[in-house]
């Protein structure tokens, strides 16, 4: 691991500077959407992983869940800033929904099943949910589903 993942694999990433404001421009009305809501302190979109220096890392982007279309389902998770890394705990509890298992409802998946998915599927951006133990690795990751 590079010194800077290393140093980003230490601590807890600190949230990135908000994104450019998408607010409309004056005469285009008001879409009732707070364009400047706070990153998430509990959610983040999963990319990869790197295993490198021994220490398994997922590699994510933290974000929010923006303001849904009038004619769509569900608000989209808009994240901001650059790619930090995360250390995982190789015994953490994860819970998975679709599109990774045809359900609904979230499954247990065990850590190496979740590693081998991310391998064939990188870079989705699933949203999950996550709790850091006291030695700072996410002890238990928990998707979101999204219709």
């Amino acid at each position: 691991m590079s010194a800077a993942a290393a140093s980003s694999a230490s601590a807890a990433p600190a949230p990135a500077e908000p994104a450019a404001s998408t607010a409309p421009a004056p005469g285009d009305g008001d879409d009732g959407c707070d364009h400047k809501m706070p990153i998430s302190p509990d959610e983040i979109a999963v990319y990869r992983y790197t295993p490198e220096g021994g220490a398994l890392s997922l590699i994510v982007k933290h974000g929010n869940w923006g303001c849904a279309p009038k004619d769509s389902d569900g608000a989209p998770f808009e994240t901001v800033g650059k790619e930090t890394y995360i250390p995982m705990d190789q015994a953490a509890y994860i819970t998975v929904t679709d599109p990774i298992v045809e359900s609904t409802e979230n499954q247990p998946m065990g850590v190496q099943e979740f590693l081998d998915w991310l391998d064939a599927h990188p870079d989705r951006g699933l949203v999950f949910k996550y709790h850091l133990g006291a030695d700072g690795a996410i002890d238990r990751l928990e998707e979101e589903f999204t219709p």
